[in-house]
């Protein structure tokens, strides 16, 4: 009984010493970053000349009358518990009503200062039955462009926000590879119908979210959680990013053409900086979040593990620096906790001790400055592609894009190549699963009468576009 009692101790002990080591190596190799914000003189900062000031949107959340995709059919069916998907039963519905309102939203884009403007196109609107392409809202789309381009803003366009035609879904969406024929389809025309008013193309918008959301976590359509089916997903839209980037530049009649890949980008840090298990899971937490994927596009290489769950890998070189830039979304950070309870083991808490936005995210400036440093490695220009806070009572957000546009002034200050930052987003809208009262919007929005207002710490953007003016395009 002693000799066990004794081995225990032994044991016990060895792992707390290895433990305590191994924690002060990771505290020491990965400190924690956070800055003395009340020290800082915010306003020391620079921008060029040639810099992409911008908002950004995306269809679903803003257009209004979409009932042709994934999304228009998920907000209509209950979870498996009887609750709703979307908070309070919301639906998108009328949305922003942008479609119709959309030359008033350019005027608003060009009052306040902006020279670029990031959108998406609705693919299910433009091929609203399979091959059929709508003529209407590919004229639609042209006469936004148009607009913005008569008034000296450079549209950007995403061609995936998150929604697909019911009738791509129908046919399993991207779990199949034999289904890009159709997405490249479609990408094809939208590039030979805008290529010649359209410099800045983005083929998926967070492609890594879009798999994670939608079939590991299941919070998004089609609500599946199936590990290995979530990695075939984000191979086939990785797959299909390559070839349209591949398209695009044989079908491009100049080089000026620039084509990005953007992504969520998201640091997780150890809930418990002295728990060697914490640590391990902000690796795999940041791993499966955006780690791998940034490895593929360095070195050709997807390698993927959650445990108790598989592993999945593949190889295509063509992806190395497949894209002329590479989009950042940055919102926040998050902490990562094991909890042998619990399957996945590791999960993403959000991290205490912040000021939060009204999403719950923690307000974290710094980590756009990391975040930058980061995506860097891959080789190409960035562009910061997203980057705002919910904040309905209007109390954060001078302060928000005060210390935020600090950061991103501070990397650049060190050298690395950013070209552009869109603040999201131009107009409060459909927050997909949170509903109607999260309100990201420069302009608020009135959704029974769709008035636009100018919010007063909006102002805070525009001074710093005044101090800097920037020039879109190249």
């Amino acid at each position: 009984m002693l000799k066990r009692f004794r081995k225990t101790v032994i044991v016990v002990g060895s792992l707390v010493i290895l433990n305590f080591s191994a924690t002060i190596y990771l505290n020491v190799r990965f400190p924690n970053p956070e800055w003395d914000w009340e020290t800082i003189d915010t306003s020391k900062i620079e921008f060029p000349k040639k810099f992409l000031w911008g908002a950004a949107t995306s269809a679903y959340q803003i257009e209004g009358d979409l009932t042709n995709n994934n999304w228009f059919v998920w907000e209509r069916t209950k979870q498996a518990n009887g609750r709703d998907r979307i908070m309070r039963g919301e639906v998108a519905g009328k949305a922003a009503n942008h479609y119709k309102l959309y030359k008033e939203d350019v005027k608003l884009i060009a009052d306040f200062g902006l020279n670029a403007y990031r959108f998406s196109i609705e693919w299910s609107r433009i091929e609203p039955e399979e091959g059929k392409f709508d003529l209407k809202a590919i004229e639609h789309y042209r006469s936004l462009i148009r607009e913005l381009k008569r008034r000296g803003v450079e549209p950007m366009i995403t061609l995936h926000h998150f929604t697909d035609p019911l009738w791509f879904t129908a046919k399993g969406g991207f779990e199949k590879e034999e289904n890009l024929k159709y997405w490249l389809r479609y990408a094809n025309r939208m590039f030979s119908e805008y290529q010649s008013e359209v410099q800045y193309w983005s083929t998926f918008n967070e492609f890594n979210l879009y798999p994670l959301s939608g079939y590991l976590e299941g919070g998004f359509p089609p609500g599946k959680t199936d590990f290995l089916l979530s990695c075939e997903v984000t191979r086939n839209m990785l797959l299909g990013h390559i070839r349209t980037y591949e398209s695009f530049k044989k079908a491009s009649y100049t080089q000026k053409h620039q084509v990005g890949a953007i992504i969520a980008v998201l640091e997780a840090r150890p809930f418990n900086r002295w728990f060697i298990m914490d640590w391990i899971a902000a690796y795999h937490e940041e791993r499966f979040w955006m780690g791998a994927m940034l490895e593929f596009f360095q070195s050709g290489r997807y390698n993927i593990s959650l445990p108790f769950k598989g592993s999945y890998s593949f190889n295509d070189t063509d992806g190395v620096r497949a894209m002329d830039f590479f989009g950042i979304n940055y919102y926040t950070r998050t902490a990562a906790i094991f909890n042998p309870f619990k399957t996945p083991m590791f999960s993403r808490l959000q991290m205490s001790g912040f000021p939060k936005s009204d999403m719950g995210w923690a307000i974290y400036p710094e980590g756009l400055y990391y975040a930058v440093k980061r995506i860097a490695h891959i080789g190409v220009p960035m562009i910061i592609t997203e980057n705002g806070l919910a904040d309905a009572n209007d109390t954060q957000r001078v302060l928000f894009i005060r210390q935020h546009l600090y950061a991103l002034s501070e990397v650049m200050k060190e050298g690395y190549d950013v070209r552009g930052y869109y603040f999201w987003s131009l107009l409060d809208n459909f927050e997909w699963l949170e509903g109607y009262d999260k309100r990201f919007g420069l302009y608020a929005v009135d959704y029974k009468t769709f008035k636009r207002t100018l919010r007063e710490g909006s102002k805070e953007y525009q001074k710093v576009i005044k101090r800097f003016p920037g020039r879109g395009g190249s």
